[in-house]
């Protein structure tokens, strides 16, 4: 995902929190808009948000990594005019890879974000 597809400032984050629809599961919560209006990026705009809870900055940065290379999966089968903050929650730090991207993809589906495979 290139840096300029991603949310970074503090007011995009409150509008979307505020305004957006949310879904959650064990390992991450998601909260997303869909924008009415045209858009000039043919791309969808994704921030990642992830607690000093969770571990040190080492271990942040590499959830944060992971989740942008699961969304990388996902970007043709994800709308343009969605505009999302995905936050990890403890469950998915010692969790397989296989793990993690069943717990994004489910997020996505649940959220109605993305459709299920083979439907």
């Amino acid at each position: 995902m290139k840096k300029f597809l991603r949310i970074k400032k503090n007011e995009e984050f409150q509008v979307i929190l505020k305004n957006g629809k949310y879904f959650a599961n064990r390992q991450f919560v998601v909260y997303y808009i869909v924008e009415k209006e045209k858009i000039d990026i043919n791309h969808f705009l994704c921030g990642i948000s992830v607690g000093k809870k969770l571990g040190h900055a080492v271990l942040r940065n590499h959830i944060k990594r992971k989740i942008r290379a699961c969304l990388n999966n996902y970007k043709k089968q994800i709308p343009a005019n969605i505009r999302m903050i995905i936050m990890a929650r403890k469950g998915c730090i010692n969790i397989s890879h296989e793990q993690f991207e069943k717990g994004i993809y489910h997020l996505l589906v649940n959220a109605e974000i993305i459709r299920r495979i083979g439907s």
